[in-house]
């Protein structure tokens, strides 16, 4: 198996964005908390971030659910595309990333 590497491009509380390099494959990870922690259950913050989700699924991410309330969304991406693609992910969840 070769080596794995991971680079942050942006995070926050309820959002991260990477790029996982492995061999020849490189793609976008974006993992995202559906509803953010805290006692208040807010019903407008879930359908903004499902319709976040839902771009990333008609943009070609596979999306797997995690505990927690985590969606991993994966996306293998030719090199020639991984930038034009980070700059996309970048922008869906701008609103939300602290940065690197």
């Amino acid at each position: 198996m070769e080596p794995e590497s991971f680079r942050l491009l942006g995070e926050s509380a309820d959002v991260r964005v990477g790029i996982r390099h492995q061999g020849q494959e490189s793609g976008l990870e974006v993992l995202v908390r559906v509803s953010p922690s805290g006692p208040a259950f807010r019903p407008a913050v879930i359908r903004d971030r499902l319709d976040r989700l839902d771009v990333l699924t008609g943009n070609g991410y596979r999306l797997t659910a995690q505990d927690g309330w985590w969606v991993v969304c994966e996306k293998l991406v030719a090199e020639r595309e991984l930038a034009s693609e980070e700059r996309s992910a970048m922008r869906l969840f701008a609103d939300l990333l602290d940065g690197p």
